[in-house]
């Protein structure tokens, strides 16, 4: 089985190496064939199907709550909706992907190429991933400067910059995808052909994906979530407060940033199994596909997504008042709530 950085992560296809190209070996996908050959491998595409089902459940209610159940839009309340709409729309590319398993995966006569290298690729639901990496560390950004820097945030940050962060996610975080995608993904006798490149090619697009699409903003995250996080400690132990309006605020913004933060640790641990397991497999390592560690980190990463309503659901009151209120028997008549505050 051939395979590039972590193409075949969500799902291994069968390959049939060709004769040699040029430096180049052509490896065809097609006619197609099933890939789920067990029971084991049943399970795990029905699995993945649940994960995929809860989290677009999950993060619409998410999006709703947020957007309707509110007293004002404030600028931590769009960047999560920018992160619970991208999780959103990559629970639904999770299930498209498993079906599209049990379909002839031909590409469409007129759209050959841009089915090839778009979906056959599956570089949209990766660039999908990526773009919520890239909407966690704007999250991250906007919570270091309104817990490190108060005064700056309030009388300089605006909603510009907070749609300036997450539109510059989702416009920046798919580049290394889509390169890897126009690259490698080609046309071939009407079916959708994957060009394997030399070994030292892959090493170094593997360790450039690795980089951009996990390393660089898990270190970002992480710097700044840990200096937000010291401050809010320190301000525990050494703020007295008697305004009870003041108290109640900074208490809020407290629970926002470390539910957060909550949200931060729960990335490491769902993608880091994947990123590292393919990055040592790009640099000329051995991967048992299909194996109990490749399944394991598989399940991790494609749940990450669903986690996160999970979070919210269990740490912010006010997403639980917000969500009783959308289901209240009287149609339109929900209580305007503070959703979640900065």
């Amino acid at each position: 089985m051939s395979s590039f950085v972590d193409s075949d992560f969500l799902i291994e296809s069968n390959f049939s190496d060709s004769s040699s190209h040029g430096p180049y070996t052509p490896v065809t996908i097609g006619p197609y064939t099933p890939v789920a050959s067990n029971s084991i491998e049943y399970a795990l595409h029905a699995l993945q199907c649940v994960i995929g089902l809860i989290g677009a459940v999950g993060n619409g209610l998410v999006c709703v709550v947020i957007w309707k159940v509110r007293k004002e839009q404030n600028f931590i309340n769009l960047l999560i909706v920018s992160q619970a709409a991208i999780d959103f729309f990559t629970s639904l590319l999770l299930i498209a992907n498993i079906i599209s398993l049990w379909v002839d995966e031909r590409p469409p006569e007129n759209l050959a190429d841009l089915y090839c290298i778009f979906w056959h690729s599956k570089v949209i639901i990766f660039s999908c991933w990526a773009i919520s990496t890239f909407n966690l560390t704007a999250i991250a950004i906007e919570r270091y400067l309104a817990i490190i820097h108060p005064f700056w945030y309030h009388q300089t940050f605006s909603r510009k910059h907070a749609w300036i962060l997450a539109v510059t996610a989702w416009l920046i975080a798919p580049i290394m995808r889509i390169i890897t995608g126009v690259r490698q993904h080609v046309v071939k006798q009407q079916r959708c052909d994957y060009v394997s490149p030399p070994m030292q090619e892959k090493m170094i697009l593997g360790v450039l994906i690795f980089l951009w699409d996990f390393f660089i903003p898990l270190c970002i995250m992480a710097f700044l979530f840990f200096r937000t996080i010291l401050k809010l400690h320190r301000m525990e132990t050494t703020e007295s407060i008697r305004d009870t309006e003041l108290q109640r605020k900074i208490l809020k913004r407290r629970n926002v940033t470390k539910t957060l933060f909550t949200v931060f640790v729960l990335f490491v641990i769902c993608w880091t199994p994947e990123r590292i397991t393919f990055l040592q497999f790009n640099l000329g390592g051995k991967l048992d596909f299909g194996g109990a560690w490749h399944t394991i980190a598989l399940i991790l990463a494609t749940s990450n997504s669903a986690v996160n309503p999970i979070v919210y659901a269990l740490r912010f009151e006010q997403y639980k008042d917000g969500l009783k209120s959308l289901c209240s028997r009287r149609r339109g008549d929900y209580q305007r709530i503070d959703g979640i505050t900065d």
